[in-house]
């Protein structure tokens, strides 16, 4: 039997961020953020796309991690710690941004249509 040249675990992991995110970025299923409610500052939209693109870019990143840990067989030792940073950095960078851009182009933009019709 050949070894895997990849992490079982970590890709199913990444695949699974993926798939979150996309739930999240695409179709607005803000129930998977814990904590979040309705009655929030902070508009479902916005955490919506926030939380759906951070998890969009953790998932291949959480992927290559596995396989860099197989081939090169480092364990958790090498890589976790920058691994572990990495996703550490980005939460702080996404709860910030959530919290604190009230930019008109943050939010999901209105057709154009939708406002010529409201004459």
């Amino acid at each position: 039997m050949s070894p895997l040249h990849y992490s079982p675990e970590t890709t199913i992991l990444g695949v699974s961020l993926l798939v979150f995110g996309y739930l999240l970025r695409v179709h607005k299923l803000t129930f998977l953020v814990a904590g979040f409610e309705d009655s929030d500052t902070v508009s479902k939209e916005d955490v919506a796309v926030a939380t759906g693109n951070y998890l969009l870019g953790l998932g291949p990143v959480t992927i290559i991690f596995g396989y860099a840990m197989v081939r090169y067989h480092s364990g958790f030792g090498l890589f976790g710690p920058a691994f572990a940073a990495l996703a550490l950095l980005g939460v702080v960078w996404l709860v910030y941004r959530v919290h604190t851009d009230r930019r008109p182009e943050f939010a999901i933009p209105r057709s154009i249509w939708s406002e010529t019709t409201n004459e």
